[in-house]
């Protein structure tokens, strides 16, 4: 069973590699390629610099922190759907509040726009629908009861949703006829997608949905604020088999 020491032992290893090649701790189990001076190192040849000339003790301990770091293709998987939901109810919770400012803005006596009021729907119908798609491929099951109560508040509000042209499927998706939006009354739009609506209760739930997915923690965590990404907590990695 590895001690303290020796996964001491390991970790100093590695910081001595990383210092030799230049590549950083956590490169070293990615398969990227770095530039150091001159010269190009690859990760592997860092792990390789590890390894060499250790006893089979050593390696069989840097396996098993190498195992624990970098993910197989099952973690992969869940990593994957997990930036998939959370990047679809991201979209979902910022076209329902773009339409429900819009709501919020219209006087009880306005006109609604139905140029501006249609591409807000859509928009908002099409991130909608991609998130309830994603939600299929979800294993947490409190996103899941997230997105239950969300397609049965769709189906409460499926006769207001009808003035505006929204009509609920039988998938629980969205469609968007904009000819059917040309008689909305401005107080109407507002009780549907305002303060209180539908919409606001889309952002609700997407919100919930966001932080829900991907929430258990651990070694592998993934960032979904720019570009997806994947990082490995070297530190509890570490603790993990001490």
């Amino acid at each position: 069973m590895a001690t303290v020491g020796s996964m001491a032992m390991v970790q100093l290893k590695m910081a001595q590699a990383s210092a030799k090649t230049g590549v950083s701790t956590g490169s070293l189990f990615s398969k990227s390629t770095f530039s150091s001076g001159k010269s190009t190192v690859s990760s592997s040849d860092a792990m390789e610099n590890i390894l060499k000339g250790k006893n089979d003790y050593f390696k069989a301990q840097y396996k098993k922190l190498y195992t624990s770091i970098f993910p197989d293709s099952e973690d992969t998987e869940k990593a994957d759907k997990t930036v998939t939901v959370k990047s679809a109810a991201n979209s979902a919770a910022a076209s329902a509040d773009a339409l429900a400012d819009y709501a919020n803005g219209l006087g009880f006596d306005d006109k609604v726009d139905t140029e501006t009021a249609s591409k807000k729907i859509q928009s908002f119908v099409d991130d909608y629908n991609d998130m309830i798609g994603a939600l299929s491929e979800s294993e947490n099951q409190s996103v899941l009861q997230k997105g239950v109560i969300m397609v049965n508040t769709a189906k409460v509000y499926s006769s207001a949703l009808k003035r505006a042209g929204i009509t609920v499927g039988s998938d629980n998706k969205l469609s968007f006829d904009k000819d059917k939006l040309t008689d909305i009354k401005a107080y109407e739009f507002k009780s549907t997608f305002g303060r209180g609506g539908f919409a606001s209760k889309v952002t609700q739930k997407a919100e919930q949905i966001k932080r829900l997915q991907g929430s258990s923690g651990g070694l592998f965590s993934y960032s979904n604020t720019v570009t997806p990404s994947y990082t490995y907590n070297i530190g509890a990695m570490f603790s993990t088999y001490a």
